[in-house]
């Protein structure tokens, strides 16, 4: 039966929340029927904040968009990837140039990727090279040149091959000698147990370390260096209906191996964490804390010895968003500003018309700054930047309209980040992927790269760059959040 391209949380229902054996039925229930859409016909944007649009035809996205100055020319290219509706084994990436959209090369068809693609230099040819993942159980080294491969993770690897899903990897620059990752979680039926891997730049394994409950991983490993020398990573594992935890690891570059400092459960038994760690200093000693948005609609502020530091709650309990980062009342300390939604793909009784809170914490103590509810789902994460120019960063959300009766549109929604406010709206097609926010026509005016669909079955999709007239480009991508951020590494100073 021909598959059809659905948002990035309604993909991972066969993914999330099970153990590491079969799951009973009530642990991964079968979805809905959306409607039959195929036919949908997307029609490219002409609105106007729209810089330029390029349709891509016979194809949808789950993944999100990124950016990278692959050939180090000081242009930016957009890297996206596309999910073929006829079925994983057919998607591709696709690399478009910043300034026009022109498309500079895709890759041959391989691995419906969902992660974020990373932009590292695996050859040292001067071009940076990229790494994505997905739902094909790979890593893969793509050339920043062509698009041709360099190396298979499963190839180099044979006694190793991934079973799961392929997450998002990180490393610490862009010429770096390590990269790490995760997979796991989602493997049809079968429960997989999370696995963490640290590779060099040839894909070969240097080091593994398994979750110690044979839990699943769905989040990106998060990268901090302290001043001493010592690498950290943070890593969260459980699923949408059983607990996990925030694991601190240390890695020692001379042993090749991880080392468990701390470990934090999430704040409930009944879920764990999808969304992916950051380390960012919230109480001003230049040591950053580990945060994170749990599966029980808490966001914890976590030391690296493992001390719960302080928890705020939302009304909402899932969270798939990464959590942003940004100073939001001028007192020099970053504050947290993350998305929950009512939905969770696991549990039937979630299924009516979602909502969603977008909630703003104070980094210093953990106190609710503002909420904002919108009837609407969020499951990408949130981007930050100034757009009213008043030195605050605001919060850039992607809002999905209505559930399965009518998948066929989102909403660019700008929340003023002083006191959430919606500063602007913008209609899109159906979109679920995270944003990229930058300059990436040079010049000098805040844009947002993102990929859309004509609707939750659309057969027909495209790539799209909106410029906002009179708005300066962040100086740095950390404001861009987590996802936005082009090394992945999951660290904000």
């Amino acid at each position: 039966m021909k598959a059809f391209i659905v948002s990035i949380t309604l993909l991972l229902l066969v993914g999330c929340g099970g153990s590491s054996s079969s799951p009973t039925p009530t642990d991964v229930p079968n979805p809905p029927v959306p409607p039959d859409n195929t036919t949908s016909t997307y029609t490219v944007p002409t609105g106007e904040l729209v810089k330029w649009a390029v349709p891509v035809d016979a194809a949808g996205f789950e993944g999100s968009a990124t950016y990278c100055d692959l050939d180090n020319d000081g242009t930016l290219e957009g890297i996206v990837p596309v999910a073929v509706v006829d079925g994983p084994e057919l998607s591709f990436l696709m690399v478009v140039e910043g300034d026009t959209g022109a498309v500079r090369w895709q890759s041959a068809p391989g691995d419906a990727s969902y992660a974020y693609p990373l932009c590292v230099d695996v050859n040292d040819d001067g071009v940076l090279d990229i790494l994505t993942g997905g739902r094909t159980k790979d890593l893969i080294a793509l050339s920043g040149v062509d698009g041709q491969p360099i190396w298979q993770f499963n190839t180099v690897n044979p006694d190793a091959a991934l079973l799961g899903n392929t997450y998002s990897a990180a490393a610490e620059t862009i010429s770096p000698s390590t990269i790490f990752f995760t997979s796991g979680g989602g493997g049809g039926i079968e429960r997989l147990v999370g696995k963490l891997f640290a590779i060099d730049l040839s894909g070969a394994i240097i080091a593994s370390w398994i979750e110690p409950q044979n839990r699943e991983i769905y989040t990106t490993p998060a990268l901090y260096r302290s001043p001493t020398g010592i690498l950290y990573l943070a890593v969260g594992s459980g699923g949408e209906t059983l607990p996990g935890s925030i694991f601190i690891l240390s890695y020692d570059e001379n042993d090749k191996a991880f080392s468990v400092v701390s470990e934090i459960p999430s704040s409930c038994q009944i879920a764990g964490w999808i969304a992916s760690p950051v380390f960012a200093d919230v109480t001003g000693d230049g040591i950053p804390e580990v945060i994170n948005s749990d599966y029980c609609g808490a966001t914890l502020a976590m030391s690296l010895a493992g001390e719960v530091i302080w928890q705020a709650n939302s009304d909402q309990l899932y969270a798939t968003s990464n959590p942003a980062m940004a100073d939001l009342n001028g007192d020099g300390i970053l504050d947290v500003i993350n998305a929950f939604a009512s939905l969770n793909w696991s549990i039937p009784d979630s299924y009516d018309l979602a909502v969603s809170q977008v909630i703003a914490i104070n980094g210093l103590n953990g106190e609710v700054m503002w909420k904002h509810d919108f009837n609407t789902l969020i499951s990408s994460s949130l981007v930050t930047a100034d757009y009213n120019g008043d030195q605050i960063a605001d919060i850039f959300s992607i809002n999905i309209d209505g559930l399965f009766g009518s998948l066929n549109e989102s909403s660019l929604v700008v929340l003023d980040g002083t006191d959430g406010s919606i500063a602007l709206t913008n209609n899109m097609s159906f979109s679920s992927g995270t944003p990229a926010l930058g300059d990436l026509n040079g010049n000098g005016v805040l844009d947002m790269l993102y990929a859309e669909t004509s609707a939750l079955t659309a057969t027909n999709g495209g790539i799209v760059l909106l410029e906002f007239p009179g708005v300066i480009p962040p100086q740095t991508n950390t404001s861009n959040s987590f996802r936005g951020m082009p090394l992945h590494n999951g660290y904000i100073p």
